[in-house]
């Protein structure tokens, strides 16, 4: 546990896990020994696998192997643990949380309140995993506190703010990041590795493998814009002379490594909730380069700031191809599952058919494509949504 490379550490603390889990007889007394080292670790700026070290604690807590002594300490470390920028880490913290308040409970004093109101602030998290798990969590310490009865209303809320969300949110959401999606001018620095996995393989959908491998132009075959990605080059070689803890410490570089863990397995909406947390467009189009068209595995409200962004990409000549297989399978679901399966706002559909309609004249899609020319795409999203193209031309 006292390794630096944080695969290292993860191993041996999954190792840990395990081994209480499946612990027969369970030595209660020799387990409690580990608590203390647990608190230092969670309390340790420079110890990477919090992750893979929280389950530890759920793991002690079922067993009924929480010291008393060190509760306290142990539930102060996890609560400083919501507010990880690393997804990863607040949700494993809310499922200890969760597991604390349905074994350990008899151990809970002062700081039930001081949870309670952690996981109220975090409860609206841009992650769903995490969002799902905050809530448990909620529900659980507040039947500790006999306020149980607000339980529903809190759920509904919940879900009502991630289905739909407000469109002053989004809107705030641009404001906040006035270069995002207005004009790709290459602010932004992007990994060029993978992470390794934290969790289980799983693969994708076999819908989305095809659509994969039919339409997705590949980025790195093609002469790009050398304005629009030089300051992805220039930082990219510069993150590769950083250490593996200055990356962990960088919220770009936390924010990639977290997408390419869901995106290897299989959790398409969390990797690209992940990149549009950035508002950095350069890491946002190579995501959309590794994982395809996926419209079909995406929340209402990812999809909509995704299909957003398509459509400004729409304005630049180099991601047009890109865009078109997005523009595709998005034809293909309205089709097939009528106008409203992907509920966009109006501005979002008017935005892509008016951006569409001013390239597809311009710019002919690639010798290759497979697809419905682009004209026809824009005709029949028009028709299919209601939208009158003369508008366009006035």
């Amino acid at each position: 546990m006292g390794d630096q490379n944080k695969a290292v550490q993860s191993g041996a603390a999954m190792c840990m896990a395990k081994m209480v889990e499946c612990a027969v007889d369970p030595p209660v007394a020799a387990f409690q020994k580990m608590c203390p080292r647990i608190c230092k670790l969670l309390n340790n700026p420079n110890f990477l696998a919090k992750a893979a070290l929280l389950p530890v604690v759920s793991n002690l807590s079922q067993v009924g192997a929480i010291s008393p002594q060190n509760f306290d300490s142990l539930l102060q470390g996890i609560q400083e643990c919501l507010g990880s920028p690393d997804w990863a880490i607040r949700k494993a913290a809310a499922e200890t949380l969760s597991a604390l308040a349905m074994h350990s409970s008899h151990l809970i004093t002062d700081g039930a309140t001081s949870t309670l109101t952690a996981l109220e602030g975090s409860r609206f998290d841009k992650i769903k995993p995490v969002r799902d798990s905050m809530l448990e969590a909620l529900q659980l310490w507040k039947k500790i506190l006999g306020k149980g009865d607000g339980g529903t209303d809190d759920q509904k809320s919940v879900s009502q703010e991630s289905e739909n969300p407000e469109p002053q949110e989004i809107s705030e959401k641009n404001d906040a990041n006035p270069s995002v999606r207005k004009e790709p001018s290459g602010k932004d620095s992007s990994p060029t590795e993978d992470s390794a996995s934290r969790a289980k393989a799983g693969n994708i959908p076999d819908k989305a493998v095809v659509l994969l491998k039919r339409k997705t132009p590949v980025l790195t075959d093609k002469e790009l814009n050398p304005e629009f990605f030089q300051k992805l080059e220039t930082r990219g070689s510069e993150a590769l002379e950083d250490d593996n803890v200055g990356r962990e410490r960088d919220p770009v570089w936390a924010a990639w490594t977290n997408a390419m863990d869901a995106l290897h397995v299989g959790d398409i909406d969390t990797a690209y909730a992940e990149v549009l947390s950035t508002g950095d467009d350069l890491l946002l189009v190579k995501l959309m380069d590794r994982s395809g068209p996926t419209v079909d595995q995406l929340s209402n409200e990812v999809a909509t700031e995704v299909l957003h962004a398509v459509a400004q990409f729409l304005q630049e000549q180099n991601l047009f191809d890109v865009c078109l297989s997005w523009i595709q399978q998005l034809f293909e679901m309205v089709l097939e599952n009528g106008p409203n399966s992907v509920p966009l706002p109006t501005e979002v559909k008017k935005e892509l058919l008016f951006n569409l309609h001013e390239t597809s004249s311009a710019i002919d899609p690639p010798d290759d494509w497979e697809g419905a020319a682009p004209d026809q795409l824009l005709l029949q999203l028009a028709s299919a949504w209601g939208i009158d193209l003369q508008q366009f031309d006035k």
